[in-house]
């Protein structure tokens, strides 16, 4: 499946959700973030989950008010190798099995 490249904002948020192997609020994605505002990160992440890279995964709690939990629908890997020509992937291919033998 090819996906569409992500903006500088939508990766960043991405790179969280990866790193982190815990569905996470819009809240939690603040905290991990280095200068995203929370009504950027809310915006974003009506975005993917429109073009369905996101999903949610649950309801938590911050504080006192109910929140969405997110969770990736596409893994890191996945993402990658869909801008990956075939015979780009076969290269590397040949090039882990020389490596390995």
């Amino acid at each position: 499946m090819k996906y569409i490249q992500f903006t500088k904002k939508e990766n960043e948020i991405m790179d969280i959700l990866w790193k982190h192997d815990i569905a996470m609020s819009a809240n939690n994605i603040k905290l991990a973030s280095k200068n995203l505002s929370i009504n950027t990160i809310q915006q974003t992440l009506q975005k993917l989950l429109e073009i369905k890279y996101i999903k949610v995964a649950g309801i938590g709690q911050n504080k006192k008010a109910i929140t969405r939990l997110y969770r990736p629908v596409i893994s890191e890997a996945q993402y990658v190798n869909s801008f990956i020509g075939e015979d780009t992937r076969a290269k590397i291919s040949l090039l882990c099995a020389s490596v390995f033998y």
